[in-house]
């Protein structure tokens, strides 16, 4: 395996090097206070330019309607959605940030769905849009959605009782309030097992499928797989794939495209709380990843069976995990309740399998995060070392070693050190050899 370090010239030196190698290193930058406000169970969604964090839960329990819109380089922008919110699903699609139902202050759910165009809200100018409501429907709140045929799918979700729906929806991203459903919103059909705090997750631009949920009414968690999909002839339906290894609900999703296929990972969701004796032991993160893959016959969208399982290492019992889909690899973030025990990654790779651990310098729990673009990965929400915390963790992946102007370097088989006069990137490759020092 080829190898890099950089270091500081010293008599040390060999005790300061950084190793680098041909598998991708683990870069953070903290945005201290970044978030304009510390809360829980926010919406996420991201696009290639942005990534939005949208209304939650404050400090007191008490939901709010604070927007955090943050860009690849970190640039932070401030806005305010019309109402007061938690336990929401977002998307952005076609440069518009659509919130979908949610829980407010009364713990009841709202059938609004919302949305801002992202030149308007990054500028916090004018009020998102009302879309057509979910009319015959109770309030929601624990919906999921994802993008699907130039427009959302919704599926699913709890009313105030804990009651689970089953039905899934397809609004136009256009759609608008008091039109008709044949302006952008219909109903679709309801699928076998009613459900909410689903995961849902995209295969391709006319397949996407929804894993796992609670019946918080029930108190039921599933390991159900379904697949709403659009076909040739324009129609569409849903159809079953194998189950989830464990029951979960909240569980992670994200894509990894390698090997010329597109590939999603459904896991680290929570199972329920249990009893032993007079104590309740909190619900925690199950370690098993279920992999789904994208057919490659030209009559089907998504694989029949599944691809394959694996459990990843999980060290102890984190209670919160965070997917971070980089293209052809996922980094997942798992946090700790005690507010000591610091936050592990781990790095998976597919064809052939290859899960890198580490360790972050950060205790986290309840984070959420996602990517921009597949380049630029935010984690924030929740606690930080034991408190509510405002911090912002942005991550990237380093395929190359950076060699600085004024870097003194050595590259393979060069007789002496040079210096470099320019910005210039080595790629982490079993052919080439690199060491260099800076002046710090």
């Amino acid at each position: 395996m080829g190898e890099a370090f950089i270091t500081r010239r010293s008599s040390t030196a060999k005790e300061q090097k950084t190793i680098f190698n041909n598998t991708p290193m683990v870069a953070v930058k903290t945005l201290q206070n970044a978030l304009s406000l510390g809360r829980f169970d926010m919406a996420v969604a991201s696009d290639d330019e942005y990534i939005a964090f949208l209304c939650g839960l404050d400090g007191y329990g008490r939901p709010v309607s604070n927007l955090d819109i943050f860009t690849r380089s970190g640039q932070h922008y401030v806005a305010y959605w019309p109402d007061e919110l938690t336990d929401m699903a977002a998307v952005i699609v076609n440069n518009w940030l659509i919130g979908i139902c949610g829980r407010g202050s009364d713990s009841v759910g709202t059938k609004t769905v919302k949305r801002w165009h992202m030149y308007n809200a990054i500028r916090d100018s004018g009020i998102p849009i009302s879309m057509s409501t979910i009319t015959q429907y109770d309030p929601l709140y624990g919906a999921c959605a994802a993008p699907f045929d130039d427009g959302i799918a919704v599926f699913g979700g709890l009313i105030a009782d804990g009651q689970a729906y089953d039905n899934a929806w397809k609004y136009s991203f256009l759609n608008q309030k008091d039109y008709s459903n044949n302006a952008g919103f219909s109903a679709l059909f309801n699928l076998p097992t009613p459900r909410g705090f689903a995961a849902m997750g995209k295969l391709t631009s006319n397949g996407v499928m929804v894993c796992g949920g609670i019946n918080q009414a029930t108190n039921t968690v599933y390991s159900d797989v379904n697949v709403i999909g659009k076909s040739v002839a324009g129609s569409i339906g849903f159809s079953s794939r194998p189950a989830l290894s464990v029951a979960q609900y909240k569980a992670t999703q994200a894509n990894i495209y390698t090997q010329g296929k597109t590939y999603l990972l459904v896991g680290l969701g929570l199972t329920l709380p249990k009893i032993q004796g007079s104590l309740v032991v909190p619900a925690r993160i199950v370690p098993n990843i279920d992999v789904y893959a994208c057919a490659s016959e030209a009559q089907l969208q998504i694989d029949n069976n599944k691809h394959s399982s694996f459990t990843l290492p999980l060290e102890g019992n984190p209670t919160s995990a965070v997917a971070l889909s980089f293209g052809d690899c996922v980094l997942y973030v798992v946090g700790y309740s005690n507010g000591v025990t610091k936050s592990k990654g781990y790095l998976v790779q597919l064809e052939p399998l290859r899960i890198t651990t580490m360790e972050f310098n950060f205790s986290r729990n309840y984070t959420q995060g996602g990517v921009i673009g597949k380049d630029v990965g935010f984690l924030t929400g929740g606690n930080k070392n034991g408190q509510l915390s405002t911090d912002v963790e942005m991550i990237q992946l380093l395929r190359n070693v950076p060699i600085y102007p004024g870097m003194k370097y050595k590259v393979g088989s060069m007789a002496s050190e040079e210096t470099s006069n320019i910005l210039t990137l080595h790629p982490l490759n079993d052919e080439i050899k690199l060491s260099g020092y800076m002046k710090l």
